[in-house]
């Protein structure tokens, strides 16, 4: 007789025990709930900062000088993506093409810093060379000259 009452006691302590955990539980996640910045949502993305311009020119150079031309190249055109109207970058860039063997997308990127700027000495030069490796040898003698006219020292 004895044995059933305290196994209904233990049975109804721990039913007790239970609900009570569940409510406090129910009470918590109400409370957080409401409160959307206490748990951040794992399913926004996380913000991060945009590059600088500069960072892609200093990475261009330093791949530069350590010789990777197809690195320098993604440099010098992730840097054109945000700063298109960068005449000196375009002629380093088709600079960089002609030497990695694309003399057709220099031939373009020379085009492109001669539309910004024609009466730079450099941007003069690099088109003039542009042309040359694209087989235009009577034109380019006439940029090349027309970049001595500007800048003799160069």
């Amino acid at each position: 007789m004895y044995i059933t009452d305290s196994r209904k006691r233990k049975r109804f302590r721990r039913r007790r025990r239970i609900l009570l955990l569940v409510a406090v539980v129910a009470i918590i996640a109400i409370v957080v709930l409401r409160q959307p910045g206490w748990i951040p949502n794992p399913f926004e993305p996380t913000p991060t900062p945009t590059p600088a311009p500069a960072t892609f020119l200093l990475a261009a150079e330093v791949a530069y000088e350590e010789g990777r031309l197809d690195d320098a190249i993604a440099a010098f055109s992730d840097y054109l993506v945000l700063q298109p109207e960068d005449d000196a970058v375009w002629a380093q860039l088709a600079r960089l093409q002609i030497l990695n063997g694309q003399s057709e997308e220099g031939l373009e990127s020379a085009g492109k810093a001669m539309e910004l700027d024609r009466d730079s000495a450099y941007n003069n030069a690099v088109y003039g060379w542009a042309l040359d490796w694209n087989r235009d040898y009577n034109r380019a003698i006439e940029i090349a000259i027309h970049a001595v006219d500007l800048d003799p020292l160069m």
